[in-house]
């Protein structure tokens, strides 16, 4: 799981969406997440995707991605992800790596 710190303290998660949003869409699928954990997701397909958390901490913002599967029943028939990790792991590094990319160049 990487992180991006981010000097502005006022973000919130909203905007982080927004920014997200329009700046993934085009190769992406951004939505909502349900999960405590994870503000919204980076949805390559059911398979491939990366969950992202805002965290304002310390006087400074931080973006967390990891890795995941989007789809909740394919989360669980592999184990929550443990399987998933094993055969996809390129592919999800790959993903993770591109948005990171985008999320440590994004404005705000």
């Amino acid at each position: 799981m990487g992180h991006i710190t981010i000097q502005n303290t006022s973000l919130t998660a909203e905007q982080v969406f927004t920014v997200f949003q329009s700046g993934l869409s085009e190769r992406y699928e951004v939505r909502r997440s349900s999960l405590p954990a994870i503000d919204f997701i980076v949805k390559k397909s059911a398979l491939v995707g990366v969950g992202v958390k805002l965290q304002n901490k310390g006087g400074e913002a931080r973006v967390r991605c990891a890795p995941m599967v989007p789809s909740t029943l394919l989360r669980v028939l592999l184990m929550n992800g443990l399987l998933s990790a094993l055969f996809l792991g390129p592919i999800l590094k790959k993903t993770l790596k591109d948005v990171e990319g985008f999320a440590s160049s994004a404005p705000g």
